[in-house]
């Protein structure tokens, strides 16, 4: 084999450092999360439209005691609005619903 004759050893350590592994890691950690809190939000966006298709609204208070975690979420949604950390196709999305921010 043509890498045998000039002396290719393969390994699949060879060349990465532990700093460059952890790194790795960290991006698939990272990328981990943002799935899981983007998973997470429309969960929590289709359990807010199911809400609007059985009380007509998403006036949704924080002590909701039919769903609390949509409550708190719903909430949650409110402060990042107001703190600017929410924009893009999430705000467009509540909007349609009818979302008071």
């Amino acid at each position: 084999d043509q890498l045998d004759e000039i002396g290719f050893d393969f390994d699949s350590r060879q060349g990465v450092s532990s700093e460059s592994t952890e790194v790795t890691g960290e991006t698939i950690q990272l990328q981990d999360r943002e799935a899981y809190l983007k998973n997470l939000w429309d969960s929590n966006y289709e359990q807010l439209k199911q809400n609007v298709k059985e009380h007509g609204h998403c006036k949704i208070p924080i002590n909701y005691e039919a769903n609390p975690s949509l409550g708190a979420w719903s909430f949650s949604q409110k402060l990042a609005h107001k703190k600017k950390k929410l924009s893009g196709d999430p705000v467009e999305k509540l909007n349609k619903l009818g979302f008071l921010f």
